[in-house]
């Protein structure tokens, strides 16, 4: 089964868009649906709450919950990678440890700026594609 690390930035444009179709809505439907194994820590868990909980992105509890829930159930906790060099947003470091973590995952973003290049940090439609082929 695929394996992924997912940024915060893709829930929330998925919880958020009106575009049902959107690589962002799909990639969170894949997961729902058992599609694809995702591959957390503690932080990322930490960062999905508080981030999703915001108040200016007006999400509902209970698609958080549902969300949160899935995770749990069906994720693989990553026992992290330390990764030393300085990172544009030091924020994402959970995110590429746990990616680093696991062999063959992928880390799906919608800040590819943000992370050293590698063939496995992918976008949402780049994702999309890959799990439709």
């Amino acid at each position: 089964m695929i394996s992924a690390v997912v940024d915060t930035n893709v829930f929330v444009s998925a919880l958020l868009t009106q575009n049902q179709l959107s690589p962002t809505v799909t990639i969170l439907n894949q997961l729902l649906n058992g599609k694809f194994k995702i591959v957390y820590s503690v932080d990322i868990l930490k960062e999905y709450v508080e981030v999703l909980h915001r108040v200016q992105f007006n999400i509902e509890s209970e698609s958080i919950i549902k969300l949160i829930k899935c995770v749990l159930q069906n994720g693989e906790l990553a026992n992290g990678a330390a990764y030393y060099n300085k990172l544009v947003d030091e924020n994402d470091r959970a995110f590429l440890e746990a990616f680093l973590s696991k062999e063959d995952c992928y880390l799906v973003t919608g800040n590819m700026k943000h992370f050293p290049k590698h063939k496995n940090i992918i976008t949402p439609s780049e994702f999309v594609k890959f799990l439709e082929e």
